[in-house]
């Protein structure tokens, strides 16, 4: 049982090590709004905004949707 578990550990463990992002979305500028669609089922959802937050190293690069 403990052989296994620690199998099953070392697996996870190389599935983290190896994991690849197939789907990546940066919010570098305004040519977001093209890609994402804005929801007009409920009026009080809000607006996309584009934001680096209250803490951030460079505003620039750290812009981020915000609803």
């Amino acid at each position: 049982m403990i052989r296994s578990s620690y199998s099953l550990l070392l697996l996870v463990l190389i599935a983290t090590v190896y994991s690849t992002d197939y789907f990546v979305e940066k919010f570098e500028d305004e040519s977001y709004k093209k890609r994402w669609v804005q929801s007009t089922a409920k009026s009080d959802f809000g607006e996309f905004k584009l934001s680096h937050g209250k803490f951030y190293g460079d505003a620039k690069k750290d812009l981020g949707k915000s609803i």
